[in-house]
């Protein structure tokens, strides 16, 4: 059962560190910006890497220490991000 964590905590370690390029590509989006859609985007794109880190971070707390409930909050979590991540990319698709 203790590989079981293990891998979770690992798992979520990875996408803390994943969402360090978003939240620096929504920065750097922000200084760049010159058009409206790349403006509409830039804080979408920043908001949604920091709560990627923080539900990785809470993710692996919640697997090293077998913490059952915040395991159960981090799932929520997981969810709302998956979901919020699928707007936003259906409303990058149909600005084009």
């Amino acid at each position: 059962m203790a590989l079981n964590y293990m891998g979770v905590a690992a798992i979520n370690v990875v996408a803390a560190l994943l969402s360090i390029p978003v939240i620096a590509a929504g920065i750097w989006l922000s200084t760049q910006a010159d058009n409206a859609c790349v403006q509409i985007l830039q804080w979408p794109v920043i908001a949604l890497g920091a709560a990627v880190l923080a539900v990785g971070l809470a993710g692996f707390v919640a697997a090293f220490w077998r913490l059952p409930w915040l395991l159960l909050a981090n799932l929520v979590a997981t969810f709302v991000v998956v979901v919020a991540l699928a707007c936003l990319a259906g409303s990058s698709s149909s600005t084009t």
